[in-house]
C-alpha cells in the first residue's frame, strides 16, 4: 500500500520535468495520484459514502481555516486582510487534507480521535506555514490547533444531535 517510486521516474523527475514544474511538485502529484487512486478503490464511488466522506473533508479544511483565521487576527475580524485569508485557506487546505488522509486511511471514526488529528496536523501545518503573530514560536500554532480540534469536535457533536433531532421529528409525524 505504500508509494513506490522507481529510481528510473526519479530520474526524469530530476532530469526533464517539462513545463518547468519542481521536483517537489512532481512528488506531490505522485503522492496525490496515490491517494486519489487509493480512495477510489477503497470508496467504489457507492454513492452515499462518497458524499460523506467529501462532506467530511469539507468540514475539515473550513474548520482549519476559521481556526487560522481567528488566531493570526486575535479573534478581531477587523484585522481581517486578504493575506489572511490567503495564509488561513492555505493552512486549512493542507491541514484538513492531511486529516481527512490519515482518518480515512487508518479507517477512524471516532469524533475525538478525528478532532485530536484535525488540531495536531493544524498545529504542525500553522507552524510551517507562517511564523507566530502573539507569543513564543509556537503559541500561535499550539493555540491555532487547539481551536481547529474544538470545532471539528462541537461541529460533529451538534451535527450528531441535529440528525437525532431531524429524526425524531419524524418519527413524531
Amino acid at each position: 500500500m505504500g508509494i513506490r517510486i522507481d529510481p528510473c521516474e526519479l530520474s526524469l523527475f530530476l532530469n526533464a520535468r517539462g513545463c518547468g514544474e519542481s521536483l517537489i511538485f512532481c512528488l506531490v502529484k505522485k503522492i496525490y495520484r496515490h491517494i486519489i487512486t487509493t480512495l477510489m478503490a477503497e470508496w467504489e464511488f457507492k454513492g452515499i459514502e462518497w458524499i460523506k466522506k467529501s462532506r467530511s473533508l469539507g468540514e475539515g479544511v473550513s474548520e482549519s481555516t476559521t481556526a487560522c483565521l481567528l488566531a493570526m487576527v486575535k479573534g478581531n475580524f477587523l484585522a481581517l486582510t486578504m493575506g489572511h485569508l490567503v495564509i488561513a485557506a492555505q493552512t486549512g487546505f493542507v491541514a484538513g487534507i492531511l486529516a481527512f488522509g490519515v482518518t480515512v486511511m487508518a479507517r477512524i471514526n471516532t469524533p475525538w480521535i478525528i478532532a485530536l488529528l484535525l488540531g495536531v496536523s493544524t498545529a504542525i501545518i500553522d507552524y510551517l506555514m507562517h511564523p507566530g503573530s502573539f507569543g513564543g514560536v509556537a503559541t500561535e500554532a499550539i493555540v491555532t490547533g487547539l481551536v481547529a480540534g474544538l470545532l471539528s469536535y462541537l461541529v460533529t457533536m451538534w451535527l450528531k444531535l441535529r440528525k437525532k433531532d431531524n429524526a425524531a421529528t419524524q418519527k413524531a409525524n
